[in-house]
């Protein structure tokens, strides 16, 4: 019974969200999400900012001239939706494993990595049709410390997002926004941190430092 209460839950969230995104209604799927909570809301969406956090980051990331951002490791795209909607930026998800995500009806647009296929900067420019870096580079609830490195490397633009658990949470990810590894990196310094919403998550934005902008 509690199986088939949780599944009912779920499927009752997911009909709300499809909803409240073909209305473009981004407050109505926070409240949603704040509704069902995070155990229900999970397998869609890992994490959820407040719409307190949507206004803050919408100021901030204009400060901050991000206006387009390609989020790798997106999912469903739905974190990406809010964000869209919300703060007014372009978003391109990317993501692996194109028959498994196209089966479960993205909220946006995806571009796919084909298996084998090598992270290269052409690639991250050509996934954003893009002919300069004039996008951030996102990573939400990301797990591959590997691939992240990849990315990373290959990317010559300003800004890496990283979305996630703040430490001793008894959640995990790879890296975790306040990563110590990045933080020591040459090429990247923290200049922003922030709660992420409700969920004891973090945002934390990493600028390429000048010497090595077009490194």
């Amino acid at each position: 019974m509690v199986i088939e209460d949780s599944l009912l839950l779920k499927e009752n969230f997911i009909n709300d969200v499809r909803e409240f995104v073909k209305k473009k209604n981004w407050r109505k799927i926070l409240v949603s999400c704040k509704k069902y909570g995070i155990n229900v809301t999970s397998e869609t969406l890992w994490t959820f900012p407040s719409e307190y956090c949507v206004t803050y980051l919408k100021a901030l990331w204009k400060s901050f001239n991000i206006t387009n951002v390609l989020s790798i490791g997106c999912g469903t795209g739905l974190m990406e939706f809010i964000l869209r909607e919300s703060i007014g930026i372009r978003v391109t998800g990317l993501e692996v494993d194109k028959n498994w995500w196209s089966r479960h009806k993205p909220f946006i647009p995806l571009k796919f990595l084909d298996p084998g296929q090598e992270i290269t900067s052409k690639f991250l420019l050509d996934t954003c049709l893009s002919k300069n870096w004039n996008f951030s580079l996102m990573f939400c609830y990301f797990n591959n410390r590997k691939a992240f490195d990849e990315y990373v490397k290959c990317y010559k633009g300003n800004y890496v997002i990283i979305i996630g658990p703040a430490a001793n949470t008894m959640r995990y990810t790879e890296p975790l926004p306040l990563d110590k590894e990045f933080q020591e990196n040459e090429n990247y310094k923290l200049i922003h941190v922030k709660e992420f919403g409700d969920n004891h998550d973090l945002i934390a934005i990493y600028e390429k430092c000048v010497k090595n902008l077009f490194a």
